[in-house]
């Protein structure tokens, strides 16, 4: 994914009001395998991710917005291609 579409993410971590270090740890369970420092700078939008680590980030993410028991507004890389494209 490009740096511009880090934005979702970064208003997703400050609207879960969690660390960085908080949705890193939640994506490598996930399988993710970016440092914290590459989680950081995609998030700030200094650097691009791969398709696979934004889902990764996302879904870490979105279930944590889920188990607050609210949606999980994150788009994923196929919904974000989607809306490009439309």
């Amino acid at each position: 994914m490009t740096i511009n579409d880090s934005v979702a993410l970064r208003a997703a971590v400050a609207m879960l009001g969690v660390p960085v270090e908080t949705l890193w740890t939640d994506y490598l369970g996930l399988g993710g395998g970016l440092s914290l420092r590459d989680v950081v700078d995609f998030i700030e939008g200094h650097t691009a991710v791969s398709d696979d680590d934004y889902d990764r980030l996302v879904q870490a993410a979105n279930e944590r917005f889920m188990d607050r028991e609210e949606n999980h507004p994150v788009p994923y890389s196929d919904e974000m291609r989607h809306r490009q494209s439309g």
